[in-house]
């Protein structure tokens, strides 16, 4: 795919001979506007009935990530110098494990490394200190990534930005997925992320390449595009830009204002009330349509329009959640003490862990961080002082700052948990024990 204007197909960098090769090669040229992440998009939209079992997604030229030099001392890293070897390793990979999403980057462990952004540069070593080494960071800038993808997700997937959650991703937007992963979602999404990759808007492009995990590998419902909202940093008008040195605390309030979630989130600080609150989707994928519940997904046309998100019950005639909305390493985890499951009111699990008490291997620690971008994983109080150390000499030992920070959020039943959980870990006052219903005579036990 080549982007390109006609002015420029004179000029010789441009204009370069297609290589020879036994395989067979499509060229495809388009006017050179938008990002390069617009690219995939615009392959899905026109192949969406056709796909390969796999789609590989790769930069024409090389692109930096892929290398190892440029990660610090990281003896044990594996990285490539050249697309050839990209090709060489990742394509029998894909075939080997049969990955429904598998990024294009150096592999430490057998795991890619992947990068977020920051909200802040301040206190960076605290920051990252308990960070895995597949996890590397982007300097927070003028531009304000970390709040624009926000804003991305919150347009698309309809959910409050209001956790100021972070999202791993893939630079340079280099991966394959698998034709599955790319059907569970309508043609029209993908169609309707084109267009906007293609608009004026070139800032989307920055932000959806942070979002590549959550639209290839994820179940996550996105919302149908026509009910997509203007992306505020695409307002010629109001565009967030911002001045260096960054402030993280004007941008946060700024985007606090225009969320309309000040009573929700942490400015860098102060101590602004904290909550964790569960966004519900606002609709679900039927597959070729959608829905605000599984069970409104038939419209009288039964099994067939029952697809996506959603399962056929054979039992009871219904269209119902799918089970294979939580992940498939979901119920070994939970044979784990620190794990403890969650169903909803269908006394169904959903894709949340609650961990309970502190590890009691390095396996469960090396489990809970191999899953915790595909699982929810919150910490709850429920053993003895966890997080904190217990006053019990018989207990398990462990560093509480191991536990406070590990988890995106904590429900907790501490009387003043702001001393104990940094600003930036959402916390809500409810405890193991909130959980259980238990049936008794209230007359005769109370």
């Amino acid at each position: 795919l080549h982007k390109i204007d006609e002015s420029d197909l004179s000029k010789p960098e441009c204009s370069l001979k297609i290589p020879e090769t036994s395989l067979e090669i499509i060229h495809v040229r388009l006017p050179n506007k938008g990002r390069d992440t617009h690219s995939p998009f615009a392959y899905i939209s026109n192949h969406y009935e056709n796909l390969a079992s796999f789609t590989m997604f790769l930069q024409a030229g090389y692109h930096w990530t892929v290398g190892n030099d440029w990660v610090p001392s990281e003896s044990a890293v594996q990285g490539f110098k050249s697309n050839a070897e990209v090709l060489n390793y990742f394509v029998p990979q894909v075939f080997e494990s049969n990955l429904q999403f598998l990024p294009v980057m150096p592999i430490i462990d057998g795991q890619p490394i992947l990068f977020v952004d920051r909200d802040t540069n301040d206190n960076k070593a605290e920051q990252d200190k308990d960070d895995p080494p597949t996890l590397k960071k982007f300097d927070a800038c003028a531009h304000d990534l970390a709040n624009r993808v926000r804003e991305t997700h919150r347009a698309l997937f309809g959910t409050s930005p209001c956790s100021f959650r972070t999202f791993p991703f893939v630079p340079g937007f280099q991966f394959i997925v698998s034709k599955d992963a790319i059907l569970a979602r309508p043609k029209v999404v993908w169609e309707g992320i084109e267009g906007l990759a293609y608009s004026d808007c070139t800032d989307f492009g920055y932000a959806v390449e942070r979002l590549s995990i959550n639209l290839f590998n994820s179940t996550e419902a996105i919302v149908p595009p026509d009910r997509w909202t203007e992306l505020l940093y695409c307002d010629s008008e109001e565009k967030p830009y911002f001045n260096e040195p960054f402030d993280a605390s004007a941008a946060r309030e700024f985007w606090a204002e225009k969320w309309q979630c000040e009573r929700q989130i942490v400015s860098f600080g102060s101590t602004k009330q904290k909550m964790l609150r569960a966004v519900k989707p606002t609709t679900v994928s039927c597959g070729g349509h959608f829905a605000s519940t599984c069970g409104d997904c038939p419209q009288d046309m039964g099994e067939s329009w029952c697809n996506g998100d959603c399962d056929w019950d054979e039992s009871t005639s219904k269209c119902i959640n799918s089970p294979s909305l939580v992940h498939p390493a979901y119920t070994n985890l939970i044979k784990f003490r620190p794990f403890q499951p969650v169903v909803d009111e269908h006394n169904r699990y959903v894709n949340v862990i609650l961990v309970r008490s502190p590890f009691e291997t390095e396996e469960q620690k090396a489990l809970c961080e191999r899953y915790k971008d595909d699982i929810l994983f919150l910490g709850i109080t429920s053993f003895e002082a966890y997080p904190l150390r217990s006053p019990n000499p018989h207990s398990i030992e462990f560093r509480p700052h191991d536990y406070i920070s590990r988890f995106p959020g904590w429900l907790n039943m501490y009387a003043s948990p702001d001393s104990i959980f940094p600003i930036n870990v959402p916390v809500i006052q409810l405890s193991h024990s909130d959980f259980s219903v238990l049936e008794i005579d209230y007359d005769a036990e109370v």
